[in-house]
């Protein structure tokens, strides 16, 4: 909810707290790398995740679909976004 509250959430700090003890837990299970999920085009959270030392890591993507959902998917989030006057940061 972090990413939807900003108000609330940015002020608290549990965010960082969260995601620094489970980076702890993390490199005192002995795990070598830490997954902080996608980030896509969000500049704002791409800074977020290098505050932890995070680093971009590019790979590619492969869906295999008999109908095209994901394509279909993104076209109406495109098209939503547009829409209401979303901006990804």
């Amino acid at each position: 909810r972090g990413a939807i509250d900003r108000e609330v959430a940015a002020n608290t700090g549990a965010n960082d707290l969260i995601q620094m003890l489970a980076i702890r837990e993390a490199c005192e299970a002995g795990c070598r790398y830490y997954h902080l999920g996608e980030t896509g085009n969000s500049g704002s959270l791409a800074h977020y995740k290098a505050r932890f030392g995070a680093q971009p890591y590019s790979y590619a993507e492969y869906c295999l679909e008999r109908l095209p959902l994901t394509r279909v998917d993104a076209m109406a989030r495109t098209l939503i976004k547009n829409a209401i006057g979303f901006r990804d940061q």
